[in-house]
């Protein structure tokens, strides 16, 4: 590849190059912009400044990584991942085409990707990994949708052996359950999904950011990471509180109907020796019987209730999935899969509530990986695996509940309360001030409000609450969100807390 590189006539291939990978790609896939077709030397400039940010935005993941994973593990991250972009060149008219390997028009194709054997076909795919390289084909690349494939894609070849430090991943979830709504990025700072944002810079003071603006210098070890999500569901877990807390004392049966789901496990998977093991989930309306008892916070969780609003209406959830969970939905359920790996709604969400509450070392990996497989297989736990040729534990929620928290809490139900009702308790003694833009039933009001006590928050989301429930608006607020109340009040307290606390450096609880 050395020798094809010194050898090119002219620039047409970039490469970027960090701790873990070495990235090439054809100058032709970005010829087209704006319209035009670039050529000469505004091609040129125009990709090198796509490389720049884009070895930036790599860059970036790789430092966050380096600095979460434990002193031990970190060197595990220097390798030499090859990534490929994909080969949907533009010719001198602007049209779009799959370049075959001896393609005499694009140099990139004809004088390196062809003779050092580094070609691959379209097979439909935006990007594919194998284990040890990455390849795009209907995806780009440079610039951010195409950093947040790279994450998603060097998850595939990095979480068992290098995130989760060596234990491998969870027997019964499939690749996919590690990668979109787990360890993929989000490609902006405004995304409301229930990731990590891993290379994106963005604007500090931003009235529509959900996620670190800067995630090197925030995630600076992993007690930086457990400290900052522990903050996000200080606020995420307050304002379910507040809201589930009116929503049963106010809503009547009918209403409560339609503003709640239900999660709940289904579609069971044997292991090789015919035991009951792995789970789907699923998200299902719940009946008026069911509603008839939803008169508390806890009853919510006792109930596995999820909100329908940034939620789903109906949705099945497998073990290999592409899901993510939007951090604000109400989310009250803590089912669980006692025999085996469950289904891909609780996996993402229950990963992230252990990260916030244990750490990454201490909660995250434990349960996302294999960590504990030798001790269920040990306690008889066990299915026939061919990728290893041999028996392997099947590691169930109760086995990793047992190891994070013994006898501190009966369940995960018990422990889903805790979370709830320690924020709630908290908030009762301080919280700290914040001001913002909301009226309810006027979502484009400007008016300014300061929230500086949980009866404030209490009486604003009640309001809130009010004007989605509404007859003539309950059907829209819950089925889209820039309709809601309830919604938009609970994004700008977030985003209010999130900059007042410096991306949760400082509690929300604490003057």
């Amino acid at each position: 590849m050395v020798l094809q590189l010194l050898t090119l006539p002219e620039r047409d291939v970039y490469i970027i190059s960090n701790m873990s990978t070495i990235a090439f790609g054809s100058f032709g896939s970005y010829r087209k912009e704006g319209g035009r077709v670039l050529s000469g030397e505004e091609l040129h400039r125009h990709v090198e400044k796509l490389v720049d940010q884009s070895a930036e935005w790599q860059r970036n993941h790789y430092d966050m990584w380096y600095n979460i994973l434990s002193p031990n593990r970190k060197d595990t991250l220097f390798r030499r991942v090859i990534v490929t972009d994909g080969f949907f060149l533009y010719n001198d008219k602007g049209h779009q085409y799959w370049a075959p390997r001896n393609d005499k028009t694009s140099v990139a194709m004809y004088n390196f990707f062809g003779p050092a054997g580094k070609y691959h076909g379209d097979n439909g795919l935006g990007a594919f990994a194998n284990g040890y390289e990455v390849f795009y084909v209907y995806d780009q690349m440079l610039g951010a949708s195409g950093t947040m494939v790279y994450t998603h894609e060097m998850t595939h070849n990095s979480d068992g052996s290098i995130y989760f430090e060596g234990h491998g991943r969870r027997e019964g979830e499939g690749p996919e359950s590690f990668a979109t709504g787990m360890l993929e990025s989000v490609t902006n700072v405004s995304e409301k999904g229930l990731v990590l944002n891993s290379f994106y810079q963005g604007d500090k003071d931003s009235t529509s950011r959900y996620h670190t603006y800067d995630p090197v210098a925030r995630f600076s070890s992993s007690d930086a990471l457990r400290d900052y999500m522990h903050g996000v569901f200080d606020v995420l877990n307050l304002l379910d509180y507040v809201e589930g807390d009116i929503v049963t004392g106010v809503l009547t049966d009918q209403q409560k109907m339609k503003w709640y789901r239900k999660a709940e496990n289904y579609k069971f998977e044997n292991t090789s020796y015919g035991k009951k093991a792995h789970a789907d989930d699923r998200i299902v309306p719940i009946t008026a019987e069911e509603a008839a008892k939803l008169k508390s916070v806890d009853a919510l969780v006792d109930h596995n209730i999820i909100g329908r609003r940034d939620g789903w209406d109906t949705a099945s959830f497998g073990r290999n999935g592409y899901y993510v969970i939007n951090m604000f939905a109400s989310f009250y359920a803590a089912l669980d899969n006692p025999t085996g790996a469950p289904g891909g709604l609780m996996f993402r969400r229950r990963a992230y509530e252990l990260l916030g509450d244990k750490g990454y070392q201490q909660g995250f990996v434990p349960y996302v990986s294999g960590q504990y497989a030798g001790q269920a297989l040990k306690e008889g736990h066990k299915t026939y695996s061919i990728w290893n040729r041999g028996d392997v534990g099947v590691v169930g929620d109760d086995l990793v509940f047992k190891n994070l928290y013994g006898s501190q809490y009966e369940s995960w139900k018990d422990l889903k309360k805790a979370m709830l009702n320690e924020r709630y308790n908290k908030a009762q003694n301080f919280l700290r001030p914040i001001t913002i833009e909301f009226e309810a039933g006027k979502l484009d009001s400007k008016r300014q409000i300061t929230i500086s006590s949980y009866e404030e928050l209490q009486d604003y989301m009640y309001l809130a609450v009010l004007a989605d429930a509404s007859a003539k608006n309950i059907d829209r607020a819950l089925s889209d969100s820039s309709k809601s109340s309830v919604a938009q009040l609970k994004y700008r307290i977030f985003n209010a807390y999130l900059r007042a606390t410096d991306d949760f450096r400082q509690s929300i609880f604490e003057r």
